[in-house]
């Protein structure tokens, strides 16, 4: 991929382009070069880091090790209206591409393939996030797409908040479904003497004389 940019950069005259002309073969070309490799394998970050760069020196006429970057690479990928010129970070555009499949698989609970592939590798199609997978029964395919769900760096992740209705699509212990991203990576203590391990919200909650309460049973008291 890394060859393949620097033979379509060196095969543009940057000196006799205009800025505007850079930035539209950069977003009309460049920008669709990797579609099909960032949607199916998560991208390393070395790899994004030098394709950026490669894109950057480009835009401001560097040939060599000098040169002046007249804004930050993070200004550049703003919007137009908060003072950037609206370029693609790499990085992100590999997870919002992975992501998409990751957010069919919670959103489309009718889909058959959500089905298929819930059956053949034995998850639960009515979980919001796809269990990460790392057997040697997956496919390869699908390795790649969940990979960015273990990246505590991915928006999607770091952001997706469910809200609760009846309990029975969230997974208690990891899933993002409280202020924290996960209950077993915010409390190992708690995980780690829980008795059930597994389970949706409303496997956890009973109704009590006072209404609803957690139901939560560990193998010995926490701070004994």
């Amino acid at each position: 991929m890394i060859e393949k940019f620097k033979r379509r950069l060196d095969g543009w005259k940057c000196k006799v382009l205009s800025f505007g002309g850079k930035i539209y073969l950069v977003k009309s070309v460049l920008a669709n070069l990797p579609v099909f490799y960032l949607s199916l394998f998560q991208m390393p970050s070395k790899v994004a880091k030098k394709l950026n760069q490669l894109i950057a020196r480009f835009i401001w006429g560097i040939k060599d090790i000098s040169g002046i970057h007249w804004l930050k690479w993070d200004q550049i990928c703003k919007p137009r209206d908060r003072g950037g010129l609206g370029f693609f970070d790499l990085k992100l555009e590999n997870w919002s591409l992975l992501n998409k499949w990751v957010w069919r698989f919670g959103t489309d609970h009718e889909l058959l393939r959500k089905k298929i592939i819930a059956g053949k590798y034995g998850f639960d199609d009515k979980s919001i996030l796809p269990p990460q997978s790392h057997c040697k029964k997956v496919s390869w395919v699908w390795r790649n797409i969940s990979r960015p769900l273990a990246d505590s760096e991915d928006p999607l992740i770091f952001y997706l908040r469910p809200a609760i209705g009846d309990g029975y699509s969230i997974d208690f212990w990891n899933d993002a479904w409280t202020k924290v991203q996960s209950l077993r990576l915010s409390f190992p203590r708690v995980f780690a003497l829980a008795v059930k391990k597994e389970g949706k919200v409303s496997d956890f909650d009973v109704k009590g004389a006072e209404g609803w309460v957690w139901n939560i049973e560990i193998r010995r008291e926490l701070f004994k």
